[in-house]
């Protein structure tokens, strides 16, 4: 909005939507200083993207002398994050014969550094779940970021990390 709709009132805005914009950042940190300031940090990094400055607008300043340049991509610092649950990291041990080969398989392009896509599909029932639960918890134990797409929210809920893809 800042960028392509250039609001008259960037203060205001600020005011009305901080919560929303703060939301996931309150459940992670308990100093609501620390809580602006990260949300500051997401919105330096979108302008600097497009070229522009936070000075350029008329909001606060970070209030932490914080290192931009190490703090990485949010999304990168939350795959890291996640914990790996012991009962997926020996899920693996519990797979089908199906399910087996689907994970030797992609855990083939895993270890090999080979490229590639793939597509879990099934009915209701057939364990899918089981399946993403092995793959996530064994490359996320390796120190490896692995994203599952859904196209939903209620599929996203079923897998460690909550995510859909866009």
């Amino acid at each position: 909005m800042l960028i392509f709709c250039e609001p008259g009132n960037v203060r205001k805005l600020w005011d009305d939507h901080y919560d929303s914009l703060s939301e996931d950042y309150r459940k992670q940190y308990g100093c609501p200083e620390r809580v602006q300031n990260m949300v500051f940090i997401d919105i330096i990094f979108f302008l600097e993207s497009m070229s522009k400055n936070l000075r350029d607008y008329n909001l606060p300043n970070v209030s932490a002398n914080i290192d931009l340049q190490s703090r990485g991509y949010r999304e990168v610092q939350e795959e890291y994050s996640i914990n790996v649950e012991y009962e997926d990291l020996h899920a693996r041990d519990s797979l089908n014969p199906d399910q087996k080969f689907a994970y030797d398989e992609i855990m083939r392009h895993v270890d090999e550094n080979i490229t590639g896509v793939f597509f879990i599909d099934g009915p209701s029932g057939t364990r899918k779940k089981f399946l993403y639960k092995a793959l996530l918890g064994n490359i996320r134990a390796r120190g490896l970021i692995a994203l599952v797409t859904a196209t939903s929210g209620v599929a996203a809920n079923n897998m460690p990390g909550w995510r859909t893809t866009h």
